[in-house]
């Protein structure tokens, strides 16, 4: 009985012009003959999806996953001609995070592929990231330690009204009315005061609706 060396019968006759090769002699002396040309096939599969897949080549990551794909561990049933699985699996796997003082909004087309759009964070919101606000400028100087505050949108001076807070389209950043009301100025609630924007937070807007933001 004929013993196949490799997988199936049927990846014989796909190796050996004329079909199969019955005899086991032959099969063996055929395969060991053409076995560097069949591993150069593969080796070069795995080498062209390193090479979409991976910016930088050669590297550690894309030679250590050719590795991989020789041994069969992965890649599997990546088609060659599938560049938008290749090119999306990249993205979720090396993901480029922004650098120090960078912020994400959004995705950016570079080249034939979806980045991050990392832009700069405005000096006055990463000293307000770095940290929290400890009060001790009204605590020194009472009002004008309250006033010495960037406060509202412009040049508006002191605490903001968090009910009054809005997100700013061109520049994502958080943007408020001065916790003062201005002379003859209506608002829907009464002023809920924060030292800062940031200090607002995420959770529902407080205060209780003045008279002029109630119905009837």
């Amino acid at each position: 009985m004929h013993h196949f060396k490799c997988h199936s019968a049927r990846s014989c006759r796909t190796w050996a012009k004329g079909g199969p090769i019955t005899e086991d002699d032959k099969s063996a002396e055929w395969q060991e003959k053409n076995q560097d040309s069949l591993e150069e096939k593969k080796d070069d599969r795995c080498t062209r999806i390193a090479k979409r897949k991976y910016d930088v080549w050669p590297s550690a990551y894309a030679s250590g996953a050719v590795v991989k794909c020789r041994q069969g561990k992965i890649w599997k049933g990546v088609k060659e001609d599938i560049r938008k699985i290749v090119e999306e699996e990249i993205q979720n796997v090396l993901g480029e995070a922004c650098w120090q003082g960078y912020e994400q909004v959004g995705m950016k087309k570079k080249g034939d592929r979806m980045v991050p759009n990392c832009v700069p964070v405005q000096e006055n919101e990463l000293e307000e990231k770095k940290k929290k606000t400890d009060y001790s400028k009204e605590k020194e100087s009472g009002l004008h330690g309250w006033f010495s505050r960037q406060g509202g949108k412009g040049k508006s001076k002191g605490w903001v009204d968090c009910n009054t807070c809005r997100k700013d389209k061109k520049t994502g950043r958080k943007t408020c009315k001065s916790c003062g009301r201005k002379e003859g100025e209506k608002r829907a609630k009464y002023p809920h005061c924060r030292p800062t924007p940031s200090d607002c937070g995420t959770s529902k807007k407080s205060g209780k609706k003045s008279k002029a933001g109630k119905k009837g």
